[in-house]
């Protein structure tokens, strides 16, 4: 019994080390193996297309490869281990196939949804004498009920001018007091509202002036001033790393006078010595012409994000930053 169950023990043992094994490698590519960016673009803007656009990205010797194409219309692929996982080409095509069967469909349910049917259209009013001879007693009578309404509202309408005429003129005058008062009602409140208004302004400029007061304190401590040379350090490696290795831009540019053409080299000549021998100008002192190619290649490394994350979090005066912000958050 005990050798079968060192047996099952040595077992489990070794399928654990080699999934922490597995893991570990996993772990180690995603960090150490570089995510590879190219791209190349084009200008030339008397074309149908001014702008030609391709981007590649891949990682793992390309097993793992993304790209990204713009000539008129934009392409992306997306590609694991040479097995295609998303082409926007096909997915057109396949939207195009299904539009089309769609709209098939759409026009056979209609046909067998509406067939040809033929109603029998009856007049709405007859046209025979009897039913001439019924309808006029009906519209004789409506008459006369329109008339002996149209009397009523004329009685309606006359006693109450009557009543308005024997009004006494003490009402006007109740109702000219009443407008006076309202009238003073509103100019209070409206002070009352301005004078609340002024309060909440000195309010928030007490507040303003003393946010501002509390930020010149911190950025005058040492500690801020640790924390910003810190963070500018890991800062600069991080964009270092991100620089491109290759960035060659080449430009053709004519005005289409020779003075021209001679000031844009005169300017790259003072450029020359900060962009160096990735930017290419000619010019041409002919033709008036803006053309161009871009070229650029570079890698990223996930390793100097982590690296720069746990230098900064292992930091003491990060951490004193954050208290001092806490404590001014619980004392508002």
């Amino acid at each position: 019994m005990l050798h079968i169950l060192l047996l099952i023990l040595k077992i489990i043992g070794i399928l654990l080390a080699a999934l922490l094994g597995v893991l570990l490698l996993i772990l180690a590519c995603v960090l150490l193996v570089p995510v590879r960016y190219h791209i190349e673009a084009e200008g030339k803007p008397g074309r149908e297309v001014p702008v030609c656009a391709k981007v590649k990205v891949s990682w793992l010797l390309h097993m793992v490869n993304v790209a990204f194409a713009y000539s008129g219309t934009a392409y992306v692929r997306i590609r694991i281990f040479c097995f295609p996982i998303f082409d926007s080409a096909k997915e057109k095509k396949q939207k195009k196939k299904k539009k089309v069967s769609k709209t098939g469909n759409e026009e056979k349910s209609r046909e067998e949804s509406f067939p040809d049917i033929q109603e029998d259209k009856k007049p709405p009013f007859p046209d025979t004498q009897e039913g001439k001879a019924e309808a006029l007693p009906t519209a004789i009578s409506e008459k006369d009920n329109g008339y002996e309404e149209a009397l009523a509202e004329q009685d309606k309408s006359r006693i109450d001018i009557d009543a308005s005429k024997e009004e006494p003129q003490a009402r006007e005058k109740e109702g000219i007091l009443e407008k006076i008062k309202a009238f003073f009602l509103y100019l209070k409140q409206i002070l009352y509202r301005l004078t609340e208004s002024l309060k909440n302004i000195e309010y928030t400029i007490k507040k303003i002036c003393d946010k501002i007061k509390w930020i010149l304190e911190i950025y005058e401590s040492e500690t801020f001033r640790k924390v910003w040379a810190v963070s500018k350090r890991q800062l600069f490696r991080v964009l270092k790393m991100l620089r491109p290795r290759i960035c060659r831009l080449h430009l053709l540019a004519g005005t289409g006078d020779p003075a021209g053409a001679g000031q844009i080299l005169a300017i790259y000549g003072i450029l020359y010595p900060f962009i160096g021998s990735s930017v290419e100008v000619e010019a041409d002192f002919e033709n008036k012409v803006l053309e161009g190619d871009l070229l650029i290649k570079g890698r990223v490394r996930m390793v100097t994000f982590l690296l720069a994350a746990l230098r900064l979090f292992a930091d003491r005066n990060i951490w004193r930053l954050f208290k001092m912000l806490k404590q001014r958050d619980n004392r508002t």
